[in-house]
């Protein structure tokens, strides 16, 4: 489950940003592997981010 956590958020992750880069070249963006690293990228950012919050709203 974890794992296809991962790569839905990478697939979504390559997604904006094939739409960002439409604009400017129509090449493909993202492996699989380029997916799931990306997912993994997206998944910490928002761990870190959701710690932040907490701490925050701790004071």
């Amino acid at each position: 489950m974890f794992d296809s956590l991962i790569y839905w958020l990478g697939s979504k992750g390559c997604y904006a940003i094939g739409i960002v880069q439409e604009v400017f070249m129509s090449e493909s963006i993202c492996s699989g592997s380029q997916t799931r690293n990306l997912g993994l990228v997206l998944f910490g950012t928002a761990i870190l981010f959701l710690g932040y919050v907490a701490l925050r709203a701790r004071r």
